[in-house]
């Protein structure tokens, strides 16, 4: 073989690893999402209003 011809090998072959390396380690698996677990006591339905320091008082 030439020497051009085993570069191209060479180079081909080095190619190659690379893809397979990204492939093996390129991205880790996501654990899948959890699941909707229902609350001991059911919604009121109504929305509570956000509120600032310890008095609970609610900003208008």
């Amino acid at each position: 073989m030439t020497d051009t011809a085993l570069l191209r090998i060479g180079i081909l072959a080095a190619g190659l690893l690379l893809v397979a390396a990204i492939f093996l380690f390129g991205r880790p698996k996501k654990k899948p999402q959890g699941r909707r677990v229902e609350s001991a006591e059911p919604a009121s339905g109504e929305r509570r209003e956000p509120v600032l320091g310890e008095d609970g008082v609610a900003l208008a």
